[in-house]
């Protein structure tokens, strides 16, 4: 008994010795993954182990602590292995756990990685789709660009020949009347002229004296009235909307559309893209050497106090404006004999001019007017206020605006806003209401005009 209970202390102390050091490998393993791979399930698995350590600890220090005679009574009936097998077995498995966390993560960390490296290498694969459209759109519309310079030049070259033409083919001549000749006058009395009555006609003015009145009207009818400063379209450097660029050059190329009422309806009210369109309507118009005049008008907060202002000053100062730049587009000597003009010359200076008188005003200039007169309006706020039947008294005009081959007056209206009594007076076929793309894929174009060569000669 004693022989067997002292083989059995040995071996007691060796397998504790033994199982020391196995702990102490296992945990400087473990310490090392838990440094590599910080995730929660290694930190976890971890503490397990240090759990099960611990407890093995604890009952290694009770069999130490214990008495000789007891440590002699264990060493008889069972040895290390018996005593302490379960936890062995149990940091055994904890450190398998934390080596199985360990190799998980590394596992998942690389998965990651490779997962961020096919998205990068699919981002790059999209950006060179992407670019390789960008550098074809480019070169599409570089193609494209040139062929409208082309189509410029040949329309430039195209009306030069004709006004060529037109001179040679139509000299002046210093008297309309030819004079009789001596040799040409009969030998016998003439006979008495028979007395036709007379009309007193009024004398003819000059353009300039016209451009003149027409301002003094207008000075004094936004005094009187508190309208709106007239502003000017200045024309933008960026493209625009392909919807909208594709309905104005619609309209441009098709001279037989009198009248047009373009509505843009945008969530950003405060980029005013009506004034950039007709800045470049009216430049591009300019350039192919067509007339144009434009109208556009701020808005005017009203003061406190300030009374109702009427609902055609707005209108009636667009008329009086269109008339005014439309004479100053007529040489400053030729002379105008309509009787609107005298008339307006006449009225003293506190005579307000009412729609009516604005009406034959605007009717008499744009009797007046050069061919392939156009007219460029920013419809608000000038319609916004005024009633249907002034509407459509005002679009008759240039409706019946007519000239010879589809040479008249055209207009086209701008409106960042819907105008209810615009809509109600336009006919079918006169309306293109639009609404702002997205800003990030929309494709832009330019605002220009295209017309067929035999339009021109």
């Amino acid at each position: 008994m004693l022989v067997k209970a002292s083989t059995n202390h040995s071996k007691t102390i060796e397998e504790l010795s033994n199982a020391l050091d196995s702990i102490s490998d296992a945990i400087g393993l473990c310490n090392v993954e838990s440094n590599l791979i910080r995730s929660q399930h290694v930190q976890t698995a971890i503490a397990k182990l240090y759990i099960a350590v611990f407890l093995f600890f604890g009952d290694a220090i009770i069999w130490y602590k214990s008495s000789s005679a007891s440590k002699v009574l264990h060493s008889l009936h069972r040895d290390f292995s018996e005593r302490f097998r379960k936890s062995i077995d149990t940091i055994k498995l904890q450190a398998e756990g934390v080596r199985n966390a360990a190799g998980l993560g590394s596992q998942a960390e690389v998965r990651v990685v490779r997962l961020d490296v096919e998205q990068l290498r699919g981002e790059l694969n999209d950006a060179r789709i992407g670019l390789s459209g960008e550098l074809r759109t480019l070169a599409e519309y570089m193609i494209w660009q040139q062929g409208e310079s082309i189509k410029q030049h040949e329309l430039t070259q195209a009306l030069l020949s004709a006004f060529r033409a037109d001179v040679m083919g139509f000299p002046m001549l210093c008297s309309i009347t030819p004079e009789p000749r001596i040799e040409d006058t009969p030998s016998f009395a003439l006979a008495a002229p028979v007395q036709s009555p007379q009309v007193c006609l009024p004398p003819p003015l000059t353009t300039g004296v016209i451009h003149k009145i027409l301002q003094n009207t207008i000075s004094r009818h936004s005094e009187n009235h508190a309208c709106g400063v007239k502003v000017y379209p200045k024309p933008s450097q960026a493209l625009f909307d392909q919807s909208l660029a594709q309905a104005t050059n619609r309209w441009l190329c098709n001279p037989s559309q009198k009248l047009l009422y373009l509505e843009f309806l945008s969530g950003d009210q405060t980029s005013r893209v009506d004034h950039s369109l007709a800045g470049q309507i009216a430049r591009v118009l300019m350039e192919a050497k067509l007339p144009v005049v434009t109208f556009g008008q701020g808005l005017r907060p009203k003061a406190p106090g300030e009374e109702e202002k009427d609902n055609n000053a707005d209108i009636v100062l667009a008329m009086l404006s269109l008339a005014m730049d439309i004479i100053h587009q007529l040489p400053s000597g030729d002379h105008l004999s309509s009787a609107v003009w005298s008339t307006l010359q006449d009225h003293d200076s506190t005579h307000d001019v009412t729609f009516a008188e604005a009406t034959q005003i605007l009717e008499a200039a744009v009797g007046a007017a050069p061919n392939n007169l156009h007219i460029v309006l920013l419809g608000y706020p000038t319609l916004w206020s005024a009633n249907e039947s002034t509407v459509k008294s005002f679009l008759d005009i240039v409706r019946n605006a007519s000239h010879s081959d589809d040479a008249g007056v055209r207009m086209i209206i701008i409106s960042p806003r819907k105008l209810h009594n615009t809509l109600k007076v336009i006919r079918a076929g006169e309306t293109v209401s639009l609404r702002a793309a997205s800003i990030n894929r929309s494709l832009k174009a330019p605002i220009v005009v295209r017309r067929a060569r035999s339009e021109v000669s």
